[in-house]
């Protein structure tokens, strides 16, 4: 009987050894229940003022200012959640889903090697993050740019890493690479985080991904970086690659790291990331970018969980999640997904701080010799200016109308057409805050988050601007294809400034009788001049040569020089900006709008 009693007592040590073995490697038994929470941010885009007009901005709580966003009310909300939950003992990520660079003077200073900050990720170090990707407006200030910001964040010695699974390590010589080199570099391919529960350990595996739209909008600012799902030679997305290296970072997780979730944080949001979730074996939780809408925690394929927080900060995401029985599934309890920011969130005052300690860098660094200073009132308005999302759009029409004027005042010859994509007309609106009955005044920081993306090579701000000229039978087949490829892609709606006219479809564009309903500036098609003289940002511009390649060889045209001959390259206008422009052409302006 003793030998009986010694024999069970030795199984049940032996069988509590191998428990407390099975958990330590990230084994949680299916009878228990792990609950954990996934913080997220995306498209950030360098909105550390918020949303705007960064005139009424206020740090005072609850007092009705119409500013969404800001990092100081991101900061103390972040902290405040994730306060609670080490209170409560219960794990936590935070992460974010790339394009946290460009989009306000702020992101002036990252690329500079005169200045020894990289705002934006320093935020990220502040409040702890876990990992971050890398968006397609990393790449604004080209390769050059990223290289100085990676630099400057190695010299942090971040808590975050950055994880770029689909990066293209066959292709070209990509100075990425560099950061990859050890097992405590500053980018890696995947990432694993061990969280505790009790007595429990829950291994999560992430991936990292830049989608295939998201490939495209920085084609022409990668030279050397190339990857998976994109085909930068033949200007080709390649989902199926995608999935492909998806699949095998899943089962590396699954099967050598013991991963018992897996996340992917994807910068590209529907339909990439409902393809990659009804694709992919093995999946948990999908993280979106890209697209800047806000999901309410989306059951998608496969039971795969899908979300995405907006932009500009706007929102705090929030995947309040269990694992049980080897699933992830969101609590039934669970408080609401999105946290809005606004201002009924106090401000964090640390962060507050540096902001300003930010802006007093801008005025020395940035806007030295500018004849227009942060706060330099531009213009007022009465009514809110929308920007919708057709080629009719109000804002983009007074946008292109404004640079094509202007623009003509530093040229020999008048600009018959500037066009401009809406997507980087980045204000959904200018708006008019209904408590200023005497007008909403717009400062000049309001317009360069208005119109200031991109750089040129001398890491100089803003996108530059290129004319060129073009035939008018060229001409229209340029704009019969930016009306069919926006029935495609959403993304890419061209507008026109309004001395060109003709109709839009909702459907079918302009395929009959194309120039029977065109007007240039009055004038129908057959009394337009031979050759037109048109204009158009430089990020834009690019895509120009592209077009062969984009139609599927349907269109295929050529642009010239005033004299003429045929062009292979832009070149930028020398020292031309459209949020310069366009703040000289509204002072000028005022009593017209």
């Amino acid at each position: 009987m003793k030998a009986i009693k010694k024999s069970i007592l030795l199984l049940l040590f032996f069988k509590a050894i191998s428990l407390s073995l099975a958990v330590a490697k990230g084994t949680v038994q299916k009878a228990n229940e792990f609950p954990f929470t996934l913080f997220h941010t995306n498209d950030l885009h360098s909105h550390f003022e918020g949303t705007g007009p960064d005139r009424y901005f206020t740090a005072l709580r609850g007092d009705g200012d119409p500013v969404q966003g800001h990092y100081a009310r991101l900061a103390f909300m972040i902290k405040k959640l994730t306060d609670e939950k080490k209170s409560k003992k219960e794990p936590y990520l935070l992460m974010d889903a790339g394009d946290f660079f460009s989009g306000t003077l702020f992101h002036t200073l990252a690329p500079r090697k005169d200045v020894g900050i990289a705002p934006e990720l320093e935020f990220f170090e502040s409040l702890k993050y876990d990992a971050v990707i890398l968006g397609n407006h990393e790449f604004d200030a080209g390769e050059n740019g990223l290289k100085t910001m990676l630099d400057k964040t190695k010299a942090l010695n971040p808590h975050f890493r950055i994880v770029t699974s689909n990066l293209d390590r066959s292709g070209r010589k990509s100075f990425l690479k560099n950061y990859m080199t050890q097992e405590d570099s500053l980018i890696k391919e995947v990432f694993v985080k061990d969280l505790k529960y009790k007595d429990m350990n829950l291994r999560v595996g992430i991936i990292g991904l830049l989608g295939p739209d998201a490939c495209f909008s920085s084609l022409n600012e990668r030279k050397t970086v190339s990857f998976i799902g994109y085909n930068d030679g033949k200007t080709k997305k390649r989902m199926k690659d995608l999935v492909k290296s998806t699949q095998k970072w899943t089962d590396y997780l699954r099967n050598k790291r013991k991963a018992n979730v897996v996340v992917v944080i994807i910068h590209g949001g529907a339909p990439e990331d409902e393809k990659l979730a009804k694709k992919v074996d093995g999946l948990d939780v999908i993280i979106a970018g890209h697209t800047h809408k806000a999901y309410e925690s989306i059951v998608g394929p496969k039971g795969v969980i899908l979300s995405q927080a907006g932009s500009y900060g706007r929102f705090l995401g929030r995947l309040e999640l269990i694992y049980k029985n080897g699933k992830v599934s969101v609590r039934k309890k669970a408080k609401h997904h999105l946290v809005l920011i606004d201002d009924s969130v106090p401000v964090d005052k640390k962060i507050l701080s540096k902001i300003e300690s930010y802006k007093k860098l801008i005025s020395t660094k940035v806007l030295k010799n500018s004849a227009y200073k942060y706060k330099s009132p531009v213009m007022n308005v009465t009514k809110k200016i929308e920007r919708g999302s057709t080629p009719k759009s109000e804002l983009g029409a007074l946008v292109t109308e404004a640079l094509r004027v202007e623009l003509g005042g530093h040229l020999k010859k008048p600009v018959d057409v500037y066009f401009n994509p809406l997507s980087l007309i980045r204000w959904d609106a200018i708006p008019a805050v209904e408590k200023e009955k005497e007008g909403t005044i717009i400062q000049y920081s309001d317009i360069f988050r208005m119109l200031g993306i991109g750089f040129d090579d001398d890491l100089s701000p803003g996108t530059p601007i290129v004319d060129f000229y073009i035939t008018k039978k060229d001409f229209v087949k340029v704009l019969q294809f930016t009306e069919l490829y926006r029935l495609i892609n959403r993304h890419s709606t061209i507008s026109y400034s309004p001395s060109l006219e003709y109709e839009t479809y909702k459907r079918v564009p302009f395929l009959k009788n194309k120039n029977r309903n065109l007007r240039l500036h009055g004038q129908s098609f057959d009394n337009w001049p031979e050759i037109l003289h048109v204009a158009t940002n430089l990020t834009l511009g690019k895509y120009i040569f592209r077009l062969k390649e984009l139609s599927y060889g349907l269109v295929n045209i050529d642009i010239m020089d005033k004299e003429g001959k045929k062009l292979r390259a832009l070149e930028p206008l020398k020292g031309l900006r459209e949020y310069k422009l366009f703040s000289d052409y509204i002072k000028k302006n005022k009593e017209k709008l």
